[in-house]
């Protein structure tokens, strides 16, 4: 899912000369290092953004549980890359 959702986005396609600006690819998903913290990047696209977006953050909820909305928002920008992520939260 991510990898098509890449295809759209033009801060990731292919022609770029990867690793740049601390932006890594690894088998077509793209990562980000952030304060020596590995991200993974999520696309902004609008035909996967849902999709993807739905499925990070009930993958982050059934692992914390009913954690709280700070305890959630930590896991997710410590581990994922995407412009506006908190407000798309």
């Amino acid at each position: 899912m991510l990898k098509s959702g890449y295809q759209k986005e033009p801060d990731f396609v292919e022609n770029i000369n990867w690793p740049i600006n601390g932006y890594f690819k690894v088998h077509g998903i793209v990562y980000y290092i952030f304060n020596e913290q590995v991200q993974t990047c999520v696309p902004n696209t609008p035909n996967y953004n849902s999709i993807i977006k739905n499925t990070i953050l009930d993958g982050i909820h059934f692992s914390l549980g009913h954690a709280g909305f700070t305890k959630r928002l930590y896991k997710l920008i410590n581990n994922f890359c995407e412009p506006n992520i908190t407000r798309n939260m």
